[in-house]
């Protein structure tokens, strides 16, 4: 999830009381859930992952959505499951919107923030991104977190994180082989954008970043 915190929404068939205090905590729903959804993790019963993903999808904005929707279905979710689960669904609250946020999602994802770059620029109605193409260069192939393949624009995720503890000489080799990768990419015609999870987080500047580097490749 992008953001876990409170409300914990739980699902029971039978009607109980709560607290005021208890409703910042915990928001029960009432309903019948089929045994075909349930599964049984360390002797809890939850739901199944499909089904997750498509009550969460129908609560979350759809930025967040998006990125659950790729970790559901990188986890193994079958999308058909999906699809059938929403079928049955139509006209509850909020299924209209779980629908938009998974026909949007992906398995093919390394990480959170490249699901809300893409969901931002979906928002934003830019063209549908591929995830994790792959560019050939005078380096070799090398993989895009994010490309427009036809505007030969993409996004990339800082990866600073991965930095973190280097001694100075693997820093330097490490800073070295991004830059002449950058480079290679350059001189096969892309432009790059990298993003932060600073960036990832303002949506509505990234939106803008996004939209001129999309419709006039400038970064």
């Amino acid at each position: 999830m992008l953001r876990p915190g409170l409300p914990v929404h739980v699902t029971q068939e039978t009607r109980s009381s709560t607290s005021a205090e208890d409703r910042r905590l915990v928001v029960r729903h009432r309903q019948h859930v089929p045994d075909r959804d349930l599964r049984v993790h360390d002797d809890v019963v939850v739901t199944s992952i499909e089904r997750t993903v498509v009550e969460c999808a129908a609560t979350l904005p759809f930025t967040a959505a998006v990125v659950l929707a790729d970790s559901g279905l990188r986890l193994g979710a079958d999308r058909a499951v999906i699809e059938d689960l929403l079928a049955s669904l139509a006209g509850h609250r909020g299924i209209r919107n779980a629908r938009a946020a998974i026909e949007a999602a992906t398995s093919v994802v390394h990480s959170p923030g490249e699901s809300m770059v893409r969901a931002v620029a979906l928002r934003a109605g830019l063209p549908a991104p591929t995830p994790l193409h792959v560019v050939d260069t005078d380096l070799g192939p090398q993989e895009l977190d994010i490309a427009w393949v036809h505007e030969r624009v993409a996004v990339e995720m800082d990866g600073a994180v991965k930095l973190v503890g280097l001694g100075e000489a693997d820093l330097t080799r490490r800073l070295h082989a991004a830059m002449e990768r950058h480079d290679a990419l350059t001189r096969a015609g892309w432009v790059i954008l990298r993003v932060t999870w600073a960036m990832v987080l303002r949506e509505a500047e990234l939106a803008r970043r996004l939209t001129r580097l999309v419709r006039h490749r400038l970064v």
